[in-house]
């Protein structure tokens, strides 16, 4: 018996076990938005732990709905996922012409491709017109001590005052904690005087996919940030329950881009399948130090083989920038 045919084997034993531990949780153990319960990390065993709240990669907008060019483009182009989990889309675009909130697979200038598959969101904002996008939970998080948790991929095009914003609200709209790029990397956050205050010793960078994380605590008074794994406690303006995030630009013509860190398994109920598995298998065993992602080969990182490092393109696929690739400033 082959290698291959003897780990098919052995996941055939096992797969019993596999399918009944992924039926238990209906959803992956993080995602876009998710709630980690009171003990604040993934996989514990309070009853709301790694609850999804929201998820969207855009890789199932539908094609007629992408914009295939450089800002502006006049095409619409916003997102039509249901936000994953029960949560639904608010695009806020007060241009007239959904050209400020658009799904694109555009590469070239300051966009620098999807960071994973071949979408990603393009927020910006034309003169006077708003361009923003709400990502409202299926219902408002509520519980005292629990742990919302985001994670996005963010990479941002300008070098302006509240060139990028990310703001957490309730379900009735009051705001709770928000956090601002400025000009040379600074980050800012908004005391409960309505201030803007710096945060020390955590910086962003220009033109490149950072990964953005907040960690809140229902009921809580500070809020966590984590760009690229450094992180800082910062004060929020009001404590209480959260209903959605708010992802803004304050500047014109140069946008912001938003992608998923990971992807979610599109098998029902979020149970791997059979199929799935002996396949992920099978790749894997003629792949041994990669994973295939959204149709691109990305090397296992190093340090935690599960997780992808880089693209490294097929033979007989286009060629496709890196997802830290160094773009024009």
């Amino acid at each position: 018996m082959g290698y291959g045919c003897m780990r098919i084997a052995i996941l055939l034993l096992i797969l019993p076990v596999l399918c009944a531990a992924a039926l238990r949780v209906s959803a992956p153990a993080s995602a876009y938005v998710v709630n980690y319960g009171a003990d604040g990390l993934p996989g514990g065993t309070d009853a709301n732990a790694d609850t999804p709240l929201f998820y969207d990669d855009f890789e199932t907008q539908p094609a007629d709905k992408v914009s295939r060019l450089a800002y502006p483009d006049p095409k619409d182009a916003t997102p039509t996922g249901a936000g994953g989990h029960g949560g639904r889309y608010e695009v806020v675009d007060t241009s007239g012409t959904g050209a400020n909130v658009q799904v694109t697979d555009h590469i070239g200038g300051n966009a620098p491709g999807a960071y994973l598959g071949d979408n990603y969101l393009r927020i910006t904002r034309g003169t006077a017109a708003v361009g923003a996008v709400k990502a409202w939970f299926a219902k408002e998080q509520t519980v005292i001590g629990d742990v919302i948790h985001l994670e996005e991929m963010v990479c941002i095009s300008n070098n302006a005052q509240f060139g990028a914003q990310i703001l957490g609200y309730s379900a009735a709209k009051t705001f709770r904690f928000g956090v601002y790029t400025v000009a040379n990397g600074v980050v800012k956050y908004k005391d409960s005087a309505g201030a803007f205050q710096t945060l020390s010793n955590i910086t962003w960078s220009r033109n490149k996919w950072q990964k953005w994380e907040i960690d809140y605590k229902i009921g809580d008074t500070t809020f966590d940030l984590t760009i690229d794994g450094t992180s800082k406690t910062a004060p929020v303006a009001g404590s209480g329950s959260l209903g959605y995030f708010m992802f803004f630009t304050m500047t014109n013509a140069t946008p912001i881009y938003l992608d998923e860190p990971f992807e979610v398994p599109k098998s029902a109920g979020g149970a791997l399948l059979a199929s799935d598995l002996a396949g992920l298998l099978c790749t894997r065993g003629r792949n041994e130090n990669k994973w295939k992602v959204g149709g691109w080969w990305m090397a296992a990182d190093a340090s935690n083989p599960a997780r992808p490092s880089s693209r490294h393109r097929p033979s007989g696929e286009s060629a496709m920038p890196g997802r830290n690739s160094a773009l024009p400033e």
